[in-house]
C-alpha cells in the first residue's frame, strides 16, 4: 500500500559482527593508539609533549603526592598553592600546572613506594601494572580473551594508559568488590576497603552488601576501611585529615563558583550547568 522501503531488499547478515570482525576492528583501534602513542611520546621533549602536557598527565600528580608523603609533608600538598610548587619541583618542568590534591590519606599509603623510582619508570611501571591487575580482575571474573581484548583496545583504556590515571586501579577493585561478594567475600570486602582512597565510587556498595545478605563481606569491608584510615591517621597524623576535609571543601567552592573546568566532569551537576540551569538548581 506504502510501496516498499528502501531498505526492505538489504540483506543485513552480510553486517553481522563476527568474531573476526570484531578481532580486527579491536587490532585497528589498538595500532591506531600505540602508533598516536609512541609518535607523541617520542616527539616529546623533557617529557612534555608536543602539545605541551605532561607525558604522562595526571601520573604527575601521584607522583608529587608520593613525594609528599615520604618526606612527611603530606598535610602540605592539600594547600593548592604548595601542591603547585611541589609539581614544580619532582615534575617536568612546565609554566603551570593547576592541578590540586583532594584524595583522603589512605591514598598515601599505595603511593608511597613511587617516591623512589624515577618518573618515567614510575609511569610505565603505575600504568602497566595497574592494567594488568584490571584485566586479572576481570578474567577471573570468567570474561573470556575476545571480551578482554576489546577493552584492551577500547578508547577508554587508551585514555588510562596516555593520561596515568588511577581508572585501572579504580575499576580493578570495584570489579572484585561487585562481583564476588558471594563467593569470595574476604577479597571482595578488601577490594571495597581499598576503594576508600576514591570514596566516591564505592558509596553503593554497603548498600549492595546489606541488601544481598553479603554479611561477611561488608564486616571485612567496613573493618578493612577503619584499619586503612586508621594506619594513614598513624603515620600521617590527624592534621593531614583535618587539611584533606578542608581541601574537599575548598575544590566544592571552586566546583560551583565555575573555577573547575565542567567539561572534565561527567555529573548531573555539569550536565545541569551545561543546560542552563543556575548553580543552586543545579546542585
Amino acid at each position: 500500500m506504502y510501496g516498499r522501503l528502501p531498505f526492505a531488499t538489504v540483506d543485513f547478515s552480510r553486517y553481522r559482527l563476527t568474531r573476526l570482525r570484531v578481532v580486527g576492528l579491536c587490532a585497528m583501534l589498538l595500532a591506531i593508539a600505540v602508533t598516536v602513542s609512541v609518535m607523541q611520546f617520542a616527539a616529546s621533549k623533557d617529557l612534555i609533549l608536543p602539545a605541551g602536557a605532561v607525558v604522562g598527565g595526571d601520573y604527575v600528580a601521584f607522583y608529587a603526592a608520593s613525594h609528599a608523603a615520604a618526606a612527611g609533608e603530606a598535610a602540605a600538598i592539600y594547600d593548592p598553592a604548595a601542591f603547585e610548587a611541589l609539581l614544580h619541583e619532582v615534575g617536568p618542568e612546565r609554566e603551570r600546572y593547576g592541578l590540586t590534591w583532594q584524595y583522603p590519606p589512605t591514598y598515601f599509603l599505595l603511593l608511597f613506594p613511587l617516591a623512589f623510582i624515577a618518573y618515567a619508570p614510575g609511569y610505565a611501571l603505575w600504568t602497566g601494572a595497574t592494567a594488568l591487575g584490571f584485566l586479572a580482575a576481570l578474567r577471573s571474573a570468567g570474561l573470556n580473551r575476545l571480551f578482554l581484548f576489546v577493552i584492551v583496545a577500547s578508547p577508554p583504556a587508551f585514555q588510562a594508559v596516555i593520561t596515568g590515571q588511577n581508572g585501572f586501579l579504580t575499576a580493578a577493585l570495584l570489579a572484585v568488590a561487585a562481583l564476588f561478594p558471594d563467593k569470595r567475600p574476604i577479597a571482595a570486602g578488601l577490594a571495597a576497603a581499598l576503594l576508600t582512597v576514591k570514596p566516591q565510587l564505592g558509596l553503593l556498595i554497603p548498600i549492595a552488601y546489606l541488601a544481598g545478605g553479603c554479611w561477611r563481606a561488608f564486616a571485612v569491608a567496613a573493618a578493612g576501611a577503619l584499619a586503612l584510615a586508621g594506619l594513614s591517621l598513624s603515620v600521617y597524623g590527624s592534621e593531614t585529615w583535618v587539611a584533606f576535609v578542608d581541601g574537599v571543601r575548598g575544590a566544592s567552592g571552586n566546583l560551583t563558583s565555575g573555577n573547575f573546568p565542567l567539561f572534565k566532569m561527567a555529573t548531573p551537576f555539569a550536565g545541569a550547568r551545561y543546560a542552563g540551569l543556575p548553580t543552586e538548581a543545579a546542585a
